[in-house]
């Protein structure tokens, strides 16, 4: 873990939008990243689940990718967890590729469901293979490519992913529009406007 406690203010601007979507809140973590995501998503009242029927829900993460929820806990515990959890993803994780965000309508289950069914890609006579969609160096190569069919399958529920670019402050937030892919590049250098600022 590095010796930065605190956000950047690119990562709090990357904080601030991840939590005022409107729909709810949800990331794709890659377990294997970082040796201190397991002990965060063992966090009790953080809602988690393992990509791969391998992993145990609720027990230790192992290599993994993980569906977390954070935009939509109830409880004061599930807030503390969820708010914890993505701040030490921006705070670690922000630029090294240890996930995805994304917002929903869909319930966890769905999206869980939803995420299982392209985490393992099976071609015709062939083994199932492990399709890292959830990595967005790999999100961001891959969907550019991708045919309105294709755009379709990887949708699915998600109304839109959030992910870093190839750039640390740039954020880009990607959906599905009827033409096809419509990507806006975010500027994480930009600073709210203050009340009563000039425009």
């Amino acid at each position: 873990m590095p010796a930065q406690t605190a956000l950047t203010g690119e990562q709090k601007r990357v904080r601030d939008i991840l939590m005022y979507q409107t729909a709810p809140l949800y990331a794709v973590v890659d377990a294997a990243r970082d040796p201190s995501l397991p002990q965060l998503l063992g966090a009790p009242a953080l809602r988690s689940q393992p990509l791969f029927a391998s992993e145990p829900a609720g027990g230790p993460a192992g290599h993994a990718p993980y569906l977390v929820e954070l935009g939509q806990a109830s409880s004061l515990s599930e807030r503390a967890d969820a708010h914890a959890f993505l701040e030490t993803f921006l705070l670690s994780g922000w630029g090294k590729s240890w996930g995805i965000s994304l917002t929903s309508l869909s319930s966890f289950d769905d999206l869980a469901v939803h995420f299982r069914g392209f985490v393992l890609a099976q071609t015709q006579g062939e083994r199932p293979f492990h399709l890292r969609l959830y990595d967005p160096r790999v999100l961001r190569a891959f969907l550019p490519t991708c045919e309105p069919q294709e755009f379709a399958a990887i949708f699915g529920p998600v109304v839109s992913y959030l992910i870093e670019s190839e750039r640390p402050d740039t954020m880009l937030a990607i959906s599905q529009g009827a033409d096809g892919l419509i990507t806006a590049r975010v500027s994480l250098a930009e600073q709210p406007m203050q009340a009563g600022a000039a425009v």
